[in-house]
């Protein structure tokens, strides 16, 4: 095996060859570059409206996938009503089965004083 030539490890690019004179002209990137698929997948799991679908994410750390997520589930989420608070409460009768309450959105996380 060869060493590899420190040259070789890093990639320089020309300033001739960038279209602006200073940072500010730049537009930020929509998306994950080079991740149109995978966006596109996201997408079509995030739009499933049947119960029983689940979107599972993976990918390097600092892939931007969860920037990438988190812009997907908030333009799908804006699109959709928002889904009651569903909370589970404490069943006397059978302990090992708790009940479930559905509740108006925001209601769930409010305590009896307020």
């Amino acid at each position: 095996m060869r060493p590899l030539d420190p040259a070789t490890l890093r990639h320089r690019c020309s300033l001739d060859t960038v279209a602006v004179s200073d940072s500010r002209e730049l537009t930020r990137a929509q998306g994950a570059p080079g991740q149109a698929r995978a966006a596109e997948a996201l997408a079509f799991g995030l739009n499933m409206s049947h119960p029983g679908y689940h979107v599972f994410v993976m990918g390097a750390p600092g892939s931007g996938r969860h920037a990438a997520v988190r812009r997907l589930l908030a333009q799908t989420a804006s699109r959709c009503e928002v889904p009651p608070d569903l909370c589970y409460v404490h069943n006397f009768t059978d302990p090992l089965k708790p009940r479930l309450l559905q509740l108006p959105a925001g209601l769930g996380g409010r305590s009896a004083a307020t």
